[in-house]
């Protein structure tokens, strides 16, 4: 991602919206294991033990549907997210 899409991609996003990320159970995990490239797999048992037991999985999910985010929030996987945005 070029630096000046990161510029509006912060414009996007209200810093108050991501004040749950602190509390996040993922926080301190490595990003690489939430992004995979495509036909790549996730490690999912790994990724699924940390998620269900986050304080803040629904806003994750809320936020990750909402943002359309790429990469694996809050149990879901970006396919799995577009079905739900299509309810």
């Amino acid at each position: 991602m070029g630096h000046r899409n990161i510029e509006q991609y912060n414009n996007y996003i209200d810093p108050a919206e991501e004040q749950w990320k602190l509390k996040a159970r993922c926080v301190d995990t490595d990003t690489e294991s939430w992004f995979v490239e495509k036909g790549e797999d996730y490690n999912l048992p790994i990724l699924n033990k940390i998620c269900r037991e986050c304080p803040v999985k629904l806003a994750c999910l809320e936020y990750a549907v909402k943002y359309k985010m790429i990469g694996y929030w809050a149990g879901t996987t970006g396919g799995e997210r577009r079905k739900l945005r299509a309810v």
